[in-house]
Formats: structure tokens, sequence, C-alpha cells
């Protein structure tokens, strides 16, 4: 008897991953191709730095930028015939790099592009972030589909003073809504870890004029919020890793209440694995050990922002 052949399989949604890379601490790259993988994307890697450590709690880092490496890559992807279903940027070395992300839109006009724009937390700009770095970012932030900074960077993105202290829901909707429409065109926003009565949560506005709001089939914009359990102490990297769950989920075609209340999860899960280990915090979350968790996680429940 003749042996049946399996039935051939789709290509992978495919994600341009344009972030640094750090040979040690998981953080950028080195958790966002994982994480793609784990989620069944190809992750296709354009390193804008390469760093020896990353830089929370490291001195004395190496540091390669790769200046114009991210925009020539692409220019030769589009040459080759190769087209991301999605673009998916972190951190930038410099205010040009931003521009060789959004030249994407040129590129690739039907790829999915994905902000995380990495310029500060805990109230100020991370170290040798500039002013032209922030102009920079926030031009690329108006031409994102889908937006993700934390509190801090809100405040950069938007030139208003950091809120440290707890939102109201009609400040948090405001400041969604700001950021949603700070290009021609309506984007769906994240703002990662905001505390607000009752805890941290992670936000979501999600426009109906927006791609992903038109892809859902809204009527109407869209805001929620998801309850986040962040006990532990703060860990480089999660953020990515939150960013590049999502980021998968939407490329694969899942609804956005599902992705973003899985990658919730999915860092509340990294984070519980971790603490309690007297791992120094700056090696980040045990990432390797949480990923073969991750097909059964279930996912954080949306609730309305109100």
């Amino acid at each position: 008897m003749a042996p049946v052949s399996p039935p051939a399989l789709s290509r992978p949604p495919r994600v341009a991953a344009i972030h640094d890379l750090s040979g040690f601490g998981r953080c950028a790259l080195a958790v966002v191709l994982p994480v793609l993988a784990a989620m069944g994307c190809q992750g296709c890697p354009l390193p804008t730095a390469l760093l020896s450590t990353h830089t929370g709690g490291f001195t004395d880092i190496e540091k390669a930028p790769c200046d114009d490496f991210p925009g020539r890559a692409l220019i030769h992807w589009a040459a080759s015939g190769v087209s991301p279903d999605c673009v998916y940027s972190g951190y930038l070395g410099s205010p040009s790099q931003a521009g060789q992300v959004e030249s994407c839109r040129r590129l690739f006009p039907g790829a999915l592009l994905v902000v995380d724009p990495v310029l500060g937390d805990e109230g100020r700009p991370y170290g040798g972030i500039s002013p032209e770095m922030i102009e920079a970012m926030s031009r690329l932030a108006a031409a994102a589909d889908l937006l993700t900074p934390n509190p801090t960077e809100v405040s950069l993105l938007l030139h208003t003073p950091y809120a440290g202290g707890p939102l109201s829901a009609a400040e948090a909707r405001s400041r969604l809504a700001a950021l949603s429409r700070m290009g021609e065109k309506a984007a769906a926003v994240l703002i990662t870890g905001q505390e607000m009565a009752g805890g941290v949560y992670n936000l979501c506005c999600l426009p109906a004029d927006s791609r992903l709001g038109r892809a859902a089939g809204l009527y109407d914009d869209l805001y929620m919020r998801f309850a986040c359990d962040y006990r532990y102490p703060s860990y480089p990297g999660t953020g990515d890793i939150f960013t590049s769950l999502v980021t998968a989920a939407l490329a694969r075609g899942e609804e956005m209440a599902a992705a973003v209340g899985r990658a919730t999860a999915f860092v509340e899960r990294c984070i519980a694995l971790t603490a309690g280990s007297g791992e120094p915090a700056r090696d980040g979350v045990f990432l390797e050990y949480a990923l073969p968790e991750l097909p059964a996680l279930e996912p954080r429940e949306a609730r309305p922002l109100e």
C-alpha cells in the first residue's frame, strides 16, 4: 500500500521583526522570535542594533549600531519578492530608523504595521532618547495600524505631563482616543500596564474606522480593559513578549480581545514562574518554561473601559 502524503500546509504568517538584539537578557529579538514561532508565525529579524546585554541593570555595554541596515534589508526584500504580512517594530537606534520602518507603507502596503514606541518608562525617557528621536517616533506612530505604548510613552507621544498616579476611566479613554487619531487614519491602541483604581490594566481602543476595527466588523469604537495580576518585581522584556503575542495572534486572524487577553495571561504566567527563583530581575523572565504552557492558558477577560 502506498504511503499517504500529509495534506499540504499553507505558509505561516510572516512577521518582520525590527528590534535590537541583546546577547544576554530576555528582551527584544531574543524573546520576540520564540514567541512568534510558538504562535505559528515566521519571524524575520531585522536588527536595529547589537548589544552585549540589554541596558537595564548593566553598565559598560558593548554596542554595534546597525544604522541603515533595516531600510536596506527591506528594499532588498521588496526587490526579491519577499513580502511580510506584518511589520512589527520596537527599539530603534536613531531617528532615521523610524523613517526606514515607515517606508514599509510604500514597500509593503498590505502589511499590518505594529509599532511599539520604545522611548521610556517610569516617567522619563530612556538614556540616549533625544527630542529628535521622540519626534521621529511620533511620526512613525501616526502611520501605525496598532500602537502599543506604556504610560510614559503615552506622555512622550502626546507631549503631555506624565501622569504617575491612577487614571480615571474618562482620562484613560481620552488618552486612547488621542493616540488613535495621531495620523491621517485611525489606529488601534494598546496602553500597557496602566494604573487605575482597583489595580493595573492593559487598555485597548479599537476604532470602528481603523483597519483592525473594520476587520472586526465594528460599528462603534470599542474601549476595553484587561486586569493584570502583576504582583512581582518589574522584569525587562515583558512588554516585548506581550506585543509579540498580540502581533502573532492578529497576524493569524484572531480578534483583538482574544489576542490581548491571552497575551495578558501569558505575561502573568511568565512572571509567576520567575518570581521567587532568586535570579536577578535584570535576567528577565523564564520564557523557556512558560512557552510550553501557552496553548492551554485561559485568556484574561475583556471588560468595558467605563
